[in-house]
């Protein structure tokens, strides 16, 4: 299956004869019919998606950044084309753009196929095609991702491989049967764009020392959270990167100062694994056949590591299980939905955990997001009159914003930076934490106290340097 996946996607051309012709167009469409839907357009950081000004960009938006001809904007198609051509051409094209996912939706009297670009949905255009061809394209994602073809009412989810001009990338498959039709979602996983090495993630020079010494521990509970989209795998790959001993890691070791590589045993449990690193040991988790994230670490227990990696805390099983293996000897990392570090205690009470047991295991929460960076070739100063509701601090400085050029296809923006929001637990902050039900305000207090920044005063600092635009500040931090 592997191959023929591979096959069709590097070797799949238009028929002599047929007439098939695909070019790459300048623009988004953001003309005529625009009102109307008819066939239309759109993890280093993020999937692999970009590091902008300080730190945080993908293959794509760097080429953008350093005056390389911008990449095509708009997937056109005439004349008649197979579905097998359109598929591996809107792949290509979404791997070129960097874009970390592709959405296909067919309506009653349209078609429109988006990606998703530095967090955003934005439309491309394909003409009548999408819109005629779409069961022979939505079966022929479901043959490559080996899915039923001839299953139309129940939710499917599969995967699948391709080669690139950046190497091999991996692309997870989600359909969902709609009124309308199936709605499809590809999750493009590109490995030849990603870079996550701790140094390259935007953090701050205090704030990447604090992340170092919570990895050297050799045990307790790391937290990253934030919303889906904001980063956190990919700064757990950076540290798990930098554990397992890779180049261009400061620690280049095990926790409490064992060698890395040979010298320690690093498990994950990960649903999905969106990237593959070498000398690590990773587990996908599949609750349909009864392997969940709580079933893997039970068994990683029994596997003698030194860290542990869990995807997601989702239920009060898995996060009991994870912080007493974080008390027993392992250092533990994982994810939680949490809209800052405050939150994330709350959230640990709430789904049943005792307080003890928190302020005991816990040992580095950071709160992060992802925000776009303005495009260096139209950076231009933000009209006083264009300006947002914002903090009376932020209104006198000279703030910027972009004005959209052909290099950042005409959005104003051209990679993600990463900010972040850091608490290391101390025996006052613990402390605090066992009593968290008798004074939820004093643990609030005493982590606004601890944090290097919050993640508005690290927002403010970007936008006073000209680094994101007022309207991009307020769209995530507020």
């Amino acid at each position: 299956m592997k191959n023929a996946v591979k096959g069709a996607a590097n070797g799949a051309r238009p028929r002599p004869g047929s007439g098939a012709q695909l070019s790459f167009g300048e623009e988004f469409g953001e003309g005529r019919g625009e009102g109307r839907c008819a066939g239309r357009r759109r993890r280093g950081f993020g999937n692999g998606r970009p590091r902008a000004a300080n730190g945080a960009v993908n293959g794509a938006a760097k080429r953008r950044a350093n005056g390389a001809a911008p990449a095509a904007r708009r997937l056109t198609l005439t004349g008649q084309a197979s579905a097998v051509v359109f598929v591996e051409q809107m792949l290509r094209q979404a791997v070129a753009f960097g874009a970390s996912d592709a959405h296909l939706e067919k309506y009653e009297h349209c078609a429109r196929l988006r990606y998703r670009l530095d967090g955003v949905l934005r439309r491309i255009e394909t003409g009548a095609f999408l819109f005629n061809e779409y069961t022979s394209v939505s079966t022929r994602i479901k043959l490559l991702a080996g899915l039923d073809i001839a299953e139309h009412r129940l939710p499917q989810d599969g995967r699948f491989s391709f080669s690139c001009e950046h190497g091999a990338a991996d692309v997870r498959v989600s359909v969902v049967p709609l009124i309308s039709g199936e709605r499809i979602v590809l999750r493009i996983l590109d490995s030849g764009g990603f870079d996550s090495a701790l140094d390259h993630l935007g953090m701050g020079g205090a704030e990447l020392a604090l992340f170092r010494r919570a990895l050297r521990m050799s045990q307790g509970m790391i937290l990253v959270t934030g919303p889906t989209g904001s980063g956190k795998t990919t700064t757990l790959y950076a540290a798990l990167r930098e554990l397992n001993g890779e180049p261009g890691g400061e620690l280049g070791g095990a926790p409490g100062g064992a060698p890395g590589g040979e010298g320690i045993n690093i498990l994950t449990a990960e649903d999905p694994v969106e990237r593959r690193i070498e000398g690590i040991n990773q587990v996908e988790v599949r609750e349909s056949i009864g392997l969940g994230f709580a079933d893997a670490l039970r068994a990683f227990l029994r596997q003698d590591p030194e860290v542990i990696l869990v995807g997601e805390i989702r239920d009060l099983e898995t996060a009991d299980i994870a912080m007493k293996a974080g008390l027993t000897g392992h250092l533990v990392m994982s994810t939680l939905h949490t809209a800052s570090v405050a939150g994330t205690i709350t959230r640990l009470v709430n789904i049943g955990l005792p307080e003890y047991l928190v302020g005991a295991a816990l040992t580095l929460v950071v709160s992060q997001r992802l925000v776009r960076a303005i495009c260096p070739h139209c950076r231009e100063p933000c009209p006083a009159q264009a300006l947002p509701p914002l903090p009376p601090a932020l209104v006198a400085a000279q703030l910027h914003r972009g004005r959209g050029c052909a290099h950042c296809h005409h959005t104003g923006h051209a990679g993600r930076c990463a900010i972040y929001e850091m608490v290391m637990m101390d025996e006052d902050l613990r402390r605090a934490v066992s009593a968290y039900s008798a004074a939820p305000a004093k643990v609030t207090q005493q982590i606004n106290e601890r944090r290097l920044c919050s993640l508005q005063e690290a927002g403010q600092k970007l936008l006073r340097d000209g680094v994101i635009s007022p309207a991009e500040y307020v769209r995530v931090l507020t």
